[in-house]
């Protein structure tokens, strides 16, 4: 954290972890307090309005207790960044402001990889597979603009599939067996036009299933996958990941009617990593592939374009062929797995929105949550585990290889977002780059199913991939209430609600034990940041998220009065701001 030199004064206010303002505050002022509120162990309180947030009261009680306090920011619109002052005493109900001035934390939150990355790894640098998924998006935006998809896609006529350069005489892409090689092209994702900048390569198919075509590079490096390895991405995929994905989501689109995803092995993505990278791309989905090369009327070209379904993996390069950078097919079979459950998603979300009314986009922290829960699903389904079952440290780590395909980066990125939720959102346009926000949009979706998904929670799931809303909008309309009564009950949950278990179900996860999870995860306490009261400091909350803070009390301790007011110590000006108090003990 950055201080302004030769404030020491700052510290006391700041050492406690909560983001701070270099504010300068007003001259005292005098609030009176409403009645102290008395809250059994458990219960949850939700305050809003200026007035009331000036000063809430929560009475003594005669046994110990433990309170916790969360200012929040539930404006539904992304990135609305917020600051506000703090203040806590035991006591009196009325308090004269008089706050440090203190400086501003600015630093963003830890990047992250997207689909791809760490797993299974150690000294890998989080961020390269985050910064390609990221080129790809802005890529997409740059080609379709604001056009809808669906006016795109009815104004397309595909060209006919490539043929096959070797195998039968008559194969084609239509029908393609195993030993039949394909033309493919394989957009340069290191540029920002993957249209214009793509590589033709030759792959020959290794397996054929009934839902997934495996195609090799014929460039890839020795030393890969065996035909039998092959063989079994083809009926992992048929019997998990596909049924998994498509049940949750929605089913793929058949852009060249041959019924399958075309799943491309190619040295291509090795080649995005520079020598000597600590960093890599488990792969990609390009928005390019499902709509035609050439659509005049709507003035669209993307020579890249395969008019196919088809997602691009990591090549095994054991021996370091590409770039001196190895790749164990250990390394690669666990990014592959998880890799194809989340980009599939996207490939699911696109077609199924070119094909609807409006055929709007959904925006990079929606669609990325969704895609993050298609890995946890697909983990669960691999494990045989519940759509709901609750999930412990146990359970995701019964099978490390599962482990590290489906579960561990999702755990990961939401302990990034825990140990400062005051830095990131799960509705930020910074998912797109970030891991805390990634994370917590992971823990976002996860919550809204728990809570929303009634019976049949994938409906809700292939619901927010229908839209037509996208955003915030979306959530909340699949959800069925206002953006501003999810996010109550999305932060309490985060707190790790097995802590209280009196605590009502609205505020918890019913599909995971997640203080069990990541405190194991951590290896200590639960990762989530807490502010110790009393506390007089400036905070800052994104829409969509917001700062803890916390105190214990003796029996018949004094109240304890907490205040959100505006950073100069008037009334807190912004309609979004909340404070949600849970007496935990």
């Amino acid at each position: 954290m950055k201080f302004v030199s030769g404030r020491l004064a700052i510290l006391a206010s700041c050492w406690l972890g909560v983001a701070c303002a270099d504010t300068p505050v007003a001259p005292p002022t005098t609030t009176t307090c409403a009645p102290p509120v008395a809250l059994r162990v458990g219960e949850v309180r939700e305050f809003s309005g200026s007035t009331v947030l000036s000063c809430v009261v929560v009475a003594s009680a005669d046994t110990p207790s433990d309170l916790l306090f969360i200012t929040a920011n539930a404006t539904a619109v992304q990135d609305d960044l917020r600051e506000y002052l703090v203040r806590s005493t035991p006591g009196s109900s009325t308090v004269s402001a008089s706050a440090s001035t203190v400086a501003t934390d600015t630093a963003h939150g830890p990047t992250v990889a997207g689909s791809s990355g760490s797993a299974g790894q150690t000294g890998v640098d989080p961020s390269f597979g985050s910064e390609v998924e990221h080129r790809v998006r802005l890529a997409e935006s740059r080609l379709l603009g604001k056009r809808s998809l669906s006016a795109l896609a009815a104004g397309a006529t595909h060209h006919p599939p490539a043929p096959a350069t070797v195998g039968r005489a008559t194969a084609t892409a239509l029908a393609p067996a195993v030993g039949d090689t394909l033309l493919l092209r394989v957009g340069n994702a290191a540029t920002a036009d993957l249209c214009s900048n793509f590589t033709p390569v030759r792959a020959v198919v290794k397996a054929l299933g009934r839902r997934g075509t495996i195609a090799l590079d014929v460039n890839a490096p020795s030393g890969g996958f065996s035909d039998a390895d092959f063989r079994d991405f083809a009926a992992e995929f048929d019997a998990v990941t596909f049924p998994t994905d498509s049940s949750w989501f929605g089913n793929p689109s058949d852009i060249n009617r041959d019924g399958r995803i075309t799943i491309l092995f190619t040295p291509e993505i090795n080649r995005l990593s520079a020598p000597g990278s600590l960093g890599y791309a488990g792969g990609f989905f390009f928005a390019g592939d499902l709509l035609a090369r050439d659509i005049p009327s709507q003035n669209y070209r993307c020579a890249a374009s395969n008019e196919q379904e088809i997602l691009y993996l990591l090549a095994a390069d054991p021996n370091g062929q590409v770039n001196g950078n190895r790749f164990s097919l250990e390394v690669v079979r666990e990014s592959a797995r998880g890799t194809m459950a989340h980009e599939l998603q996207h490939m699911i979300n696109q077609g199924v929105r070119q094909v609807s009314a409006g055929g709007t986009r959904e925006v990079d922290w929606l669609n990325e949550g969704l895609s993050h829960f298609a890995e946890e699903v697909v983990g669960r389904a691999s494990r045989k585990y519940g759509d709901m079952q609750r999930l412990n440290w146990n359970n995701v780590l019964a099978d490390l290889d599962d482990f590290d395909s489906y579960f561990r980066q999702n755990l990961l990125r939401l302990r990034f977002w825990l140990d400062r939720p005051d830095l990131a959102s799960p509705i930020s346009a910074r998912a797109a780059v970030e891991l805390a926000p990634r994370g917590a949009a992971w823990a976002l979706v996860r919550f809204t199913v728990d809570q929303y998904g009634g019976a049949n929670p994938r409906a809700l799931t292939r619901a927010l991939v229908a839209g037509p809303q996208v955003d915030v909008a979306n959530l909340a309309a699949r959800a069925g209430v206002p953006f501003e009564r999810v996010l109550p009950g999305f932060l309490v949950a985060s707190h790790g609600d097995v802590a209280s278990p009196s605590v009502s179900a609205a505020y918890r996860y019913a599909s995971w034990d997640t203080r069990n999870v990541m405190q194991e995860l951590s290896g200590g306490p639960f990762p989530l940041r807490l502010a110790a009261l009393p506390t007089e400091t400036v905070a800052r909350s994104l829409s969509g998220s917001g700062n803890y803070f916390s105190v214990s009390r003796a029996p018949r301790a004094e109240p304890t009065t907490f205040r959100m007011l505006d950073p100069a110590g008037g009334p807190v000006s912004f309609a979004g701001a909340r404070v949600y108090v849970v007496r935990l003990r």
